[in-house]
């Protein structure tokens, strides 16, 4: 082994570092952990103020939007995009990545008389794992508009025709599959000349 998998830690934090890239900042970590937590807190609330819900049913509400928010956070970071994008991860590695994503299909199992459900479900599955071909296809150079161009007609699809009662889930599917993970960390450039000004400059670090 040698380079960023070498900075992976040993026992439990091995496996953090494995999710969210060695190296996190601080930052990072918290931004992950408290972005999945309120995202939970939210769709907890929102899906039990909705229907009547099993502890189940709510439990997994939670850990699925605590998963996909907190994703969205940790795969959009400086640290997992290194991460997941190292010498020798290549188109298999994250086409395998995105495939194994199958919670589309704990939604209409967990809530049976959501209607049309697998049909949303397959929808948002082939949907994405589609898309994962078609930006591969794509210049490098284009991939970022590529993602969120496809992103944005793929979550409009979904929910136009099979409407979930829990909207939300979809757009954080894609959002953290297709743009956060599947986009590369884009290199720095020069900062632009600093311009004085109310105590802050261009370019200053925040």
């Amino acid at each position: 082994m040698s380079g960023l998998s070498n900075q992976v830690r040993g026992g439990w934090l091995g496996a953090w570092d494995r999710l969210v890239g060695p190296g996190a900042t601080a930052g990072e970590n918290l931004g992950t952990l408290g972005v999945g937590l309120l995202a939970a807190i939210a769709a907890g609330i929102d899906i039990w103020l909705r229907r009547d819900v099993t502890v189940l049913q709510l439990s997994l509400v939670a850990i699925l939007a605590f998963d996909l928010a907190g994703g969205v956070w940790a795969n959009a970071t400086p640290a997992a995009r290194r991460w997941y994008h190292r010498p020798g991860q290549g188109f298999l590695q994250h086409f395998g990545f995105i495939a194994v994503h199958i919670q589309p299909f704990l939604l209409p199992w967990l809530f049976p008389d959501f209607v049309s459900g697998w049909e949303w479900a397959t929808l948002l599955y082939v949907g994405v794992v589609l898309g994962t071909v078609v930006l591969y296809l794509m210049p490098s150079r284009l991939r970022t508009a590529g993602a969120l161009t496809y992103s944005t007609f793929l979550l409009a699809l979904t929910n136009q025709f099979w409407v979930s009662p829990l909207a939300w889930f979809a757009a954080a599917f894609i959002l953290k599959l297709l743009v956060a993970h599947l986009l590369p960390e884009i290199p720095g450039k020069e900062k632009p000349a600093a311009v004085s000004g109310a105590g802050l400059s261009v370019g200053d670090d925040v």
